[in-house]
């Protein structure tokens, strides 16, 4: 097997066919969207526009609606069995040439899922694609809220507006944090962790978000939580200043 992270050059492929994959939840057609997704862009060097992008999200969102709506199980344990089954998946193409057959590496999809209360769901998107030996991980944050038997979903970070570098947000990785409450709300934040070239300083921004009245709002920006660049220039530790969302 051949890890593409360590391929530096761009394979023509003959015949592509997904591996069979049997530890999660993900169905074969969805593996099979995400697979010819990293390959148009980590192996013939494609170019993805934003409809690209809105497409593969949709394609999540589809995924996800199934693997709640579908839980029959103990309530208290939803989320944890949710998460095993939404838990990373490698993709691959085989390449046949004549009676030789190599599996190629590509990047790795995934779910994290947060439950905000009863019936909502925060959702992490990952879909990790690599160009050359350089990660790109493409990250997302949606949630999901059931709706009589099914589940819906009510609102995505990359259809909301707000004084941020949308490029930052959708190249970086999330971790998600609960607050608790404030004024009858809940809150949380997602930290959105940059991608960062060789000798650069790692940093984050923070999304803080308040759960009110059944709807998720985003409210405050942080867009540079670990350093922040001063008026004169200058580089100080710590969190910059933090903006309203509108």
């Amino acid at each position: 097997m051949r890890s593409f992270v360590a391929t530096a050059t761009v394979i023509a492929l003959a015949f592509l066919a997904v591996s069979p994959v049997t530890s999660a939840a993900f169905s074969d057609g969805f593996k099979k969207t995400m697979t010819d997704v990293q390959t148009k862009i980590m192996l013939n060097n494609q170019k993805f526009t934003p409809a690209d992008v809105k497409a593969w999200w949709e394609a999540y969102d589809k995924e996800i609606i199934a693997l709640l709506s579908g839980y029959t199980g103990d309530k208290s344990l939803m989320m944890e069995e949710m998460n095993k089954q939404a838990a990373p998946v490698e993709l691959m193409v085989t390449e046949r040439k004549g009676t030789e057959i190599e599996d190629i590496e590509l990047g790795k999809v995934s779910v994290q899922l947060y439950q905000i209360d009863g019936k909502t769901w925060l959702a992490v998107l990952n879909n990790k694609m690599f160009a050359g030996s350089t990660p790109l991980p493409f990250s997302t944050v949606r949630f999901y809220q059931q709706s009589g038997g099914t589940y819906q979903r009510v609102a995505a970070l990359d259809e909301v507006s707000g004084p941020w570098d949308k490029d930052k947000l959708q190249f970086g990785t999330v971790q998600y944090q609960p607050i608790g409450k404030k004024k009858g709300a809940l809150q949380f934040a997602t930290y959105h962790i940059w991608p960062t070239k060789s000798g650069d300083k790692p940093n984050r921004s923070e999304i803080i978000w308040q759960y009110f009245k059944d709807q998720p709002k985003a409210v405050l920006i942080v867009p540079e939580v670990d350093w922040h660049k001063n008026a004169d220039g200058s580089i100080a530790e710590g969190r910059g200043e933090a903006y309203e969302v509108p």
